[in-house]
């Protein structure tokens, strides 16, 4: 699953919650 907040996007994965700054 992706979401995207602001300049955010959270990657859920199989080892958690992965922030990655665009």
């Amino acid at each position: 699953m992706l979401k995207s907040k602001n300049n955010w996007t959270v990657y859920s994965g199989p080892l958690g919650f992965i922030y990655d700054a665009h």
